[in-house]
Formats: structure tokens, sequence, C-alpha cells
């Protein structure tokens, strides 16, 4: 391990010359760690509420069955057959939030793979910086 403040991370673009920008690469650090945190947070609360609307629809449309109230129809162009307009906007939210939780992921695994490369700069501060960011978040 080293403890210089003179350190190249990631790419030779971001190197740290002097004290101040040492520090900031700390701060940065750490707050990445944090964020890849609560971007899983998201993720999961996500698939949460996904799971919870497509329970509270299968009660609905249980309802909906045995009194036939309030159902509306619609075709579905692929097999010329008739379907709720409710499962027609259920499609639609289901892909919108799988796109949202596979992107989520990504940055996640992401930001995630960059603070274990920060961390084999085998820099103190900046290794302490990835620990701390993990920590908090």
């Amino acid at each position: 391990f080293v403890a210089n403040t003179e350190v190249t991370i990631l790419f030779k673009e971001w190197k740290t010359e002097h004290l101040w920008q040492y520090i900031l690469a700390i701060v940065v650090v750490i707050l990445a760690g944090i964020t890849r945190h609560y971007l899983t947070y998201l993720r999961l609360s996500i698939q949460v509420d996904d799971k919870r609307r497509e329970s509270i629809r299968t009660l609905q449309t249980l309802i909906r069955q045995s009194g036939r109230r309030g159902s509306y129809q619609a075709i579905n162009p692929e097999s010329e057959e008739m379907v709720s307009v409710d499962t027609v906007f259920k499609q639609r939210q289901v892909v919108r939030n799988r796109l949202w939780t596979a992107s989520l992921f990504g940055l996640s695994v992401t930001i995630s793979l960059a603070g274990m490369l920060v961390a084999m700069t085998f820099n103190v501060g900046l290794f302490f910086a990835v620990i701390i960011g993990e920590t908090l978040g």
C-alpha cells in the first residue's frame, strides 16, 4: 500500500497532483459507494411495488369477474382475441419497470466494479474511502 497524495485513479485523466484534488477524489469515491447502495434500494423497491400491484390487480380481477362491473376489453393485435384493457396497461408497466430495474442494476454493478478498481490502486486513502462509502451506503 502507498500513502501518497499523487495518484492516478481509474484513467490517466483523473490524476491527483495536489492535496485538494486528493481530498476531492476521496469525497467522490465515498459518495459513489453511497450512491451504489441507494440505487440498489431503488431497484428493490420497484420490484416490491411491482409484486404488490400484481397481487392487488389479481384481487380486482377476481372481484370484476364475479360482478362483471366496469370491465373493458380491447383486441389483441397478435392473436385477434379480446383482452382486458387492464391487461394491456399492466404489460406496458411491467416492461417499463423491468427496464428500470435492469438499468439500475447495470449502473449499480458499474459503480461497484469502479470501486473495486479504485481499491486496487493500493492507495491507503482511496482504499479506506471505498470501505467508508460502502459502509455508509
